[in-house]
């Protein structure tokens, strides 16, 4: 079985929005992400399509190669949803160009406020479940585990947390 989905995180910003924008097109998957905001970044922001309240299953097959909210892999006769989550202090440890963490006023303000993304990241999961998904995993990559389980409690649906930067799983 190849990658179904992989999460946006710090490193995928390395070499910069135009390198990260070649190497989704290049994919055979989708990347995931729910806080961030690409329409600033003219390298980058054309990969983006929005999953969220947009009618019919965000199939991850018919989303390769692009960056979404979320998106559904079947796995027998059950429809598994995925949401992306990225670390909130991105933009103080990577080269994001003009892609923005999504509910903070202006740079440098960014910080890791688990509250404030449970709330960006609960309407994507009631898309999922509004469709019918009933087993949510979300992919995260916040850098600390601490942020996951803090996190965890504040979210409706979510069955398994799947921890990037910390490597952890919890369920």
């Amino acid at each position: 079985i190849g990658v179904e989905a992989s999460t946006v995180g710090n490193h995928e910003f390395d070499l910069g929005t135009r390198a990260f924008s070649d190497a989704t097109r290049d994919a055979a998957f989708p990347y995931l992400t729910a806080n961030l905001d690409f329409s600033g970044d003219s390298d980058i922001r054309g990969r983006y399509t929005e999953t969220v309240g947009v009618n019919g299953l965000e199939d991850a097959t018919n989303l390769k190669g692009r960056i979404v909210p979320s998106a559904v892999v079947q796995k027998g006769n059950e429809l598994v949803g995925l949401v992306g989550v990225t670390t909130q202090i991105l933009e103080t440890i990577s080269s994001t160009g003009g892609v923005e963490v999504k509910g903070f006023a202006g740079d440098g303000s960014e910080t890791n406020d688990m509250a404030q993304l449970a709330a960006l990241l609960q309407p994507v999961i009631d898309d999922l479940v509004s469709q019918g998904v009933d087993k949510i995993v979300l992919m995260s990559h916040l850098q600390q585990l601490q942020f996951e389980q803090a996190l965890a409690p504040l979210l409706t649906g979510v069955d398994i947390i799947l921890a990037a930067g910390s490597n952890t799983r919890l369920g």
